[in-house]
């Protein structure tokens, strides 16, 4: 995926790949003896029914030699007429165009194992399962249909899930509001932006109009900012696609895509100013993602729950009693991978004891030009209103990170927006955590079509799911709250969303948690699945909120011992005073003043006052990055939202995986280049992936050059990076908790003449 700013660890545009079903490429390869000289499947890793390649002639498993993928309609017509024209069966609900109807049996097959033996029977869900469901006229719209558009039916699934089409039918659709796209870039001469499109206040070169697209080596130019914006602002009744949630709003533009420019990246928030209203963002760095193997050992007893035929327990056989069994290579390893990164919703206990198989997690914190920009944009932003920031939870779940693992994610400064499947349940991608704020439609893998939006070079197409998908709905709603209220300010917004939220499928198990003001928060939805009427309506009669209040208490010196015993808890407590009994709490941030040889094994908990706990950090992740100097750890919670703040505070922290699985670890370390001054935040793992470094030696002269000779940070590369031959001993290094601060946010306190911080007491490791 392309990358954005942050940190050179790459950048990500928040999107899963369309209808991709390739669940066994970790499994297995075919042999060239297996290739076919009349398909096109050979060099595609996945030769597997919906993978997007055409696997005609590979064994059985297209049927009378007719694939899916193979149907020369699937990638055209994206409307009902020239569908039909082309003599195509039409579905409307998916917006796919086939040369023959489809029943139940294309969508449901068995996938077979090249080694090893098993078979995994999988489906993909549409909207019409059987022949008779597609059609070969073009009826008149639905009559329920608010706009016209020809694509409007296959969206209906996202705009009746957040009660939008009761906004647009008062007509209200966002005119007046200035919506930014911080993405790769959008084509500015679609159809769908038609005269709303502002060039002038757009990044240079995010919004060149793009060339009619003949080829595919052009397919990808700004088709995931395109995306984006289409969803948000996609015009209606113009006879192009779909319409995006707010179709009246002035769209700009800027390219977020240079990791190694951040300074000038970060500008990018608050360019144009007075300009824009809400800043859209579909990106963001991947504090987990996959790695390259480590070695590592299988428990004695297989500990995966969830069976299938090519289950770890299956694959691996007798040598599940094998403790000694190295799992750096082989078909058991590849299994146990294969099943995390498909199952692990279902079997997350189990997983999480082996993502260091396949996982590498550097948290990301903002820098302080980051922070500092995010600050003037919400203090200088619409004449002192703030700029409205939304931003993807991410697509990590599937690689055990958390929300709280992201800067950007975990700022008061930006909502993070969770995504929900096509019903309203929980996905198999969106990654959780206490700073998640509210969920929106995102789509999931399992369906075979998703978000149908705007196409670079003029057309229309299935963007495919992710939050990437779900983040632009939450700003597109945030816009028709403006339109009607102007007045809002970025924390006004915040309220609405919360208070508003619907509790979709409540019989998930994330709905554990209901807080001392009686609202619900689910890891997964934040609050709920936004309501844009619900949202709309209670922003005609808001209330605004005084302006915001901190209170700030801290632990001072405590010196807290982190046993590596699981068992063992190490618990802090912090008092706020009675004096803020009557303030009501918005977001709370914990900071940590830490040292440890695999952070990542921590859990840690913050139970307020009201008793409602919050899960800051999810332990047994591979990270450990050290703080340097004047860092702390923050991690941050909006499940306190409404609460009185009075109380005590409890911090609990407990080493949940015995030992550390390396000897040596990273520490983090700033390169400055000397062209223009600009900070980057390199990590240590990029040497290692770009083999710049090895085994303690650099091999590269001119990485050598830059990292060494060139840098003026307070340490280079060579003494930050295990890999380049620096980092530390995780022998030397305490585990223990230095000390800890937080700060409460929220409004409307009522404060005696007492307001002096309270020290912290009663620190103790129990059992």
């Amino acid at each position: 995926m392309p990358a954005g700013p942050g940190s050179i660890a790459r950048v990500h545009l928040l999107q899963l790949p369309a209808a991709t079903f390739c669940i066994l490429s970790s499994l297995s390869v075919p042999t060239r003896a297996d290739q076919s000289t009349s398909c096109e499947w050979w060099g595609d890793p996945c030769p597997w029914p919906l993978d997007g390649e055409c696997d005609q002639s590979f064994s059985t498993r297209c049927e009378n030699g007719d694939c899916f993928d193979c149907d020369p309609l699937q990638e055209h017509h994206y409307d009902c007429q020239s569908c039909i024209s082309a003599q195509g069966y039409w579905c409307p609900g998916d917006a796919l165009c086939r040369g023959q109807p489809l029943n139940e049996a294309y969508y449901s097959f068995t996938l077979g194992l090249f080694a090893g033996g098993g078979e995994l029977a999988t489906s993909i869900k549409t909207s019409c399962p059987l022949a008779q469901d597609w059609q070969q006229t073009c009826g008149p719209a639905h009559h329920d249909n608010v706009f016209s558009d020809p694509l409007y039916d296959a969206m209906n699934w996202s705009y009746d899930m957040i009660n939008v089409e009761a906004v647009w039918r008062q007509g209200i659709t966002g005119a007046g509001v200035h919506v930014r796209i911080n993405d790769d870039g959008v084509d500015a001469s679609h159809p769908e932006f038609s005269q709303r499109f502002d060039v002038a206040n757009s990044c240079q070169e995010a919004y060149l109009p793009l060339p009619p697209i003949n080829n595919d080596s052009n397919e990808d130019i700004h088709d995931h900012g395109t995306a984006c914006a289409s969803i948000v602002g996609a015009q209606h009744d113009n006879n192009h696609c779909a319409v995006g949630i707010a179709p009246g709003v002035t769209l700009s533009s800027c390219t977020v895509v240079n990791p190694l420019i951040f300074n000038q990246g970060a500008e990018l928030f608050v360019k144009q100013l007075q300009e824009v209203d809400i800043s859209s963002n579909s990106w963001g760095p991947s504090p987990c993602k996959h790695k390259f193997a480590r070695t590592r050992f299988l428990q004695q007893q297989c500990p995966f729950e969830v069976d299938h035929q090519i289950s770890p327990c299956r694959i691996c056989g007798g040598n599940l009693e094998n403790n000694g069994m190295d799992l750096e290579d082989g078909l058991c390893r590849r299994s146990i991978i294969h099943h995390c990164t498909q199952f692990y919703e279902l079997d997350p206990i189990a997983c999480a004891e082996y993502l260091d198989l396949f996982v590498d997690c550097n948290y990301h914190a903002l820098s302080p030009t980051e922070h500092q920009v995010f600050v003037r944009a919400i203090t200088e932003g619409r004449n002192g209103k703030g700029i409205i920031f939304t931003f993807p939870a991410g697509n990590e779940f599937p690689y055990g990170s958390n929300a709280n693992l992201d800067g950007f994610v975990n700022s008061r400064f930006t909502i993070a927006v969770g995504a929900v499947d096509k019903v309203g349940k929980r996905t198999a991608y969106s990654t959780p955590g206490s700073p998640v704020l509210i969920s929106a439609p995102g789509g999931d893998l399992e369906y075979i079509s998703n978000n149908i939006v705007a196409k670079p070079g003029g057309g229309c197409h299935d963007a495919g799911a992710g939050t990437s998908f779900s983040t632009p709905v939450v700003s597109g709603v945030i816009a028709l709250m403006l339109e009607v209220r102007p007045e809002l300010t970025w924390r006004d917004v915040q309220g609405i969303l919360v208070v508003t939220a619907q509790q979709n499928d409540p019989d998930d198990d994330s709905w554990n948690t209901r807080n001392g003001a009686g609202l619900n928060h689910s890891y997964f939805f934040g609050f709920g699945l936004v309501d844009a009427f619900a949202a709309v309506e209670l922003a005609k009669t808001w209330e605004l909120w005084d302006p915001e209040i901190q209170i700030m208490v801290e632990s001072g010196t405590i010196n807290l011992n982190i046993s590596d015993d699981p068992t063992q808890s190490a618990t802090s407590t912090v008092t706020v005073p009675a004096d803020y009994v009557d303030f009501v709490t918005e977001s709370v941030v914990v900071y940590m003043d830490l040292q440890h040889g695999s952070r990542g094994d921590l859990a840690i908990v913050l139970e307020s006052p009201s008793g409602t706990e919050s899960l800051l950090a999810p332990s047994k992740r591979p990270e450990n990055t050290q703080l340097q100097g004047e860092e702390h750890w923050k991690l941050t919670t909006v499940r306190n939202w409404g609460e009185s703040a009075s109380g005590n505070w409890t911090l609990k922290i407990a080493d949940e995986a015995a030992g550390i699985l390396e000897d040596c670890v990273d520490v983090k370390f700033d390169y400055y280049y000397d062209a223009d001054g600009t900070l980057l935040h390199i990590k240590c793992d990029s040497f290692q992936n770009t083999t710049a470094c090895l085994d303690g030696q650099i091999l590269n002269d001119v990485v050598h050059d830059f990292i060494v000779d060139n840098g003026n940070g307070p340490i280079s590369a060579a003494e930050a990076c295990c890999v380049c031959g620096g980092g530390v001993q995780v022998d030397d290094i305490p585990h223990i908790l230095e000390s800890w601060s937080m700060i409460v946010y929220g409004h409307n306190a009522i404060m005696s003449s007492n307001t002096s911080q309270q020290n912290g007491t009663n620190d103790t490791t129990s059992g």
